[in-house]
């Protein structure tokens, strides 16, 4: 879905850019290893408590 607005195609662009990114980044993920890794901001799984 198209708007004519192009205040609309920039945030529709933008978003298929994100979304695009996130599923690379996913892709380039290596299965095996630990979990927050890639991007420290994100919480672990499986921490020692």
């Amino acid at each position: 879905m198209t708007s004519d607005d192009p205040v609309l195609r920039l945030i529709e662009a933008l978003a298929r850019l994100d979304a695009e990114d996130y599923l690379r980044a996913e892709a380039a993920n290596d299965p095996g290893s630990e979990p927050g890794a890639e991007n420290p901001a994100l919480p672990a799984t499986g921490t020692r408590a």
